[in-house]
């Protein structure tokens, strides 16, 4: 179990960059769904963390708010979505 899995609550990291600011938008969902075949929510978050400043379609703030809302529902062990409008839905629960 890695850091992201434990969540803040038990140990694990916090991620508090960029949840001031602008936030994403289901065209962001689609872009950052469109950057590869992703097998899970924490893949997702990890490739955040490492690239995600460095993709120029997405500003630290949406990567920031994208970390905390995948790391949650990689926690809530739901399903792992791949379609854009429901992931986008999803995290915006």
């Amino acid at each position: 179990m890695s850091a992201l899995d434990r969540g803040p609550e038990r140990g694990g990291m916090e991620w508090d960059r960029g949840r001031k600011g602008k936030d994403y938008e289901q065209s962001d969902v689609t872009h950052l769904l469109k950057i590869r075949q992703w097998h899970g929510y924490g893949e997702m978050v990890d490739w955040l963390r490492r690239e995600g400043d460095a993709d120029s379609r997405l500003t630290p703030s949406e990567v920031g708010h994208l970390v905390d809302d995948l790391s949650r529902l990689h926690r809530r062990t739901t399903e792992f979505i791949t379609d854009p409008i429901r992931l986008y839905r999803e995290l915006r629960r």
